[in-house]
């Protein structure tokens, strides 16, 4: 696949703090109703699709269906092995050169495409979206706004939006909301976000081990390099989380074999390039 260059992904916090007319975004990822959804689930829904069309506002789709499909069968395959199966989880390539990956309310998961093309293998990929799948099925971002916004506000955050229209008054609230859900997380919280993410790829078939390989190739990075400082402003050292899990997984995963074939990711990739010359 081609190295791609895009806007950084730290526009997005720039992005949020600009004046104007918030337009919500006509073309978004696909995301199918539930009727197993409760209705706390549904406001979580209807909360999380309004950040997510903010999002891709300002950080599209890359235009490759066949790829985002795949990520979608990985992700969803995941997602069915966690405590809230029931999510009509969807999952995206957004554009951006930046490492980084997010999970929203309701099951909306997005990896930039920076991220992406730094994964060796579906494994890798399986950890980095097991990661987010943990934190939204904890419910952690609605979690973060609950504590952040008052009711008012949610309710708000909640309102139904139709694709390309334009709504004012939920520009400052939505520029409020988004950097609280993409807070930098505790220690507790990282690590038992990093843990629960190894077992689900676990439960999946993938190699829980792989989400090491991730923190040790982002690890490789220079200080210097901007596509990595958002991702270090969000996550806790990169060192202490490997030599952590390390340890972790001597005690939960130990003399667990990789599971499956390797190179679906490579074959994808390929598959993407030839429809995408």
């Amino acid at each position: 696949m081609t190295r791609l260059h895009f806007t950084p992904f730290l526009i997005l916090m720039a992005a949020v703090l600009v004046l104007g007319g918030c337009k919500i975004s006509s073309k978004t990822i696909s995301q199918s109703p539930s009727p197993q959804l409760s209705g706390e689930e549904q406001f979580e829904l209807r909360v999380g699709r309004n950040l997510m069309a903010r999002v891709l506002a300002t950080l599209p789709l890359i235009e490759n269906r066949e790829l985002q499909g795949y990520v979608n069968r990985v992700g969803r395959w995941i997602a069915d092995q966690s405590s809230r199966p029931q999510l009509p989880w969807a999952f995206a390539i957004v554009d951006s050169s930046a490492v980084y990956a997010f999970s929203l309310p309701g099951g909306f998961v997005a990896i930039t495409s920076g991220y992406y093309e730094l994964l060796a293998d579906e494994h890798q990929l399986a950890s980095v979206l097991a990661r987010e799948i943990a934190l939204a099925a904890s419910r952690f971002p609605l979690r973060q706004l609950q504590n952040s916004l008052d009711q008012v506000e949610l309710e708000a955050l909640a309102t139904r939006v139709s694709p390309g229209s334009t709504r004012p008054d939920l520009e400052g609230l939505l520029n409020k909301a988004i950097p609280v859900v993409m807070r930098l997380l505790t220690e507790p919280e990282e690590q038992s976000s990093d843990l629960q993410a190894a077992t689900l790829a676990a439960r999946a078939g993938y190699d829980p081990f792989a989400m090491l390989d991730v923190l040790t190739t982002v690890a490789s990075f220079e200080a210097s390099d901007s596509s990595i400082r958002l991702y270090r402003q969000k996550h806790r050292a990169t060192q202490d989380r490997i030599r952590w899990l390390d340890n972790q997984f001597d005690k939960h995963f130990a003399g667990l074999a990789t599971p499956g074939p390797v190179g679906r990711l490579q074959d994808i990739n390929q598959q993407a390039n030839q429809s995408n010359p």
